[in-house]
C-alpha cells in the first residue's frame, strides 16, 4: 500500500487530497501526473507545530509580540 496526494483532479479526489491505494494503483497515478507519492516519514509541511514548554514559547516568540502579550496580560 501507498500512500498519494492529488496534483489536479481524478475520480472522486480533489487537488491536494491524500489516499492509499495498492502499489499498482499509486504507481500509475504518479506516473500519469495526477498524483505525488508520500513519505510517511517526514513530517507535515503545512501544519503548525505548537511549543510544548515555555521556554521553547519563548524562543519562538518576537520580543515585540511578547511584550503586547504582558501589557494584556496586566489589563
Amino acid at each position: 500500500m501507498k500512500e498519494v496526494t492529488f496534483e489536479k483532479k481524478w475520480d472522486k479526489y480533489h487537488k491536494g487530497e491524500t489516499a492509499t491505494f495498492v502499489d499498482h494503483i499509486a504507481d500509475l497515478l504518479v506516473s500519469r501526473g495526477f498524483a505525488v507519492t508520500v513519505d510517511l516519514k517526514a513530517p507535515p509541511v503545512n501544519k503548525k507545530v505548537e511549543p510544548k514548554t515555555k521556554r521553547e514559547y519563548k524562543k519562538t516568540v518576537k520580543p515585540e509580540e511578547k511584550a503586547k502579550t504582558e501589557v494584556k496580560d496586566k489589563e
